[in-house]
């Protein structure tokens, strides 16, 4: 079946009305866990994040920590934003905090 569905983006980016949906399988790079999830095709839903390149180096919290995107700090296009209703079920056990209590990450066991 296919959904048409109006969005609006982030940072006041108009990402307009779905292209179609597609079930994307997400895998982790470190271990076998994988998450299929439905998901919608938009034109675009943000401008390039970050906004400026982030010194990782001034980031004590996430050393140690395995990221997804190796390249995270510095700006650029973004292929997939999860949502909450997704996000949950990949966090780990184990919270990391950073500065002023940010949270960061649960691992899982």
């Amino acid at each position: 079946m296919r959904y048409r569905l109006s969005h609006n983006g982030i940072s006041g980016i108009q990402a307009g009305t779905t292209c179609g949906s597609v079930d994307l399988k997400i895998g982790s790079r470190f271990c076998k866990d994988q998450l299929t999830i439905k998901t919608y095709i938009l034109n675009k839903v943000t401008s390039q994040v970050p906004v400026e390149r982030v010194d990782i180096k001034e980031l004590d919290y996430l050393k140690g920590i395995l990221v997804a995107d190796e390249d995270f700090s510095r700006p650029s296009e973004c292929d997939v934003f999860l949502g909450s209703d997704c996000f949950f079920s990949i966090l780990r056990n184990g919270r990391i905090t950073g500065s002023k209590q940010s949270y960061l990450e649960e691992r899982k066991p």
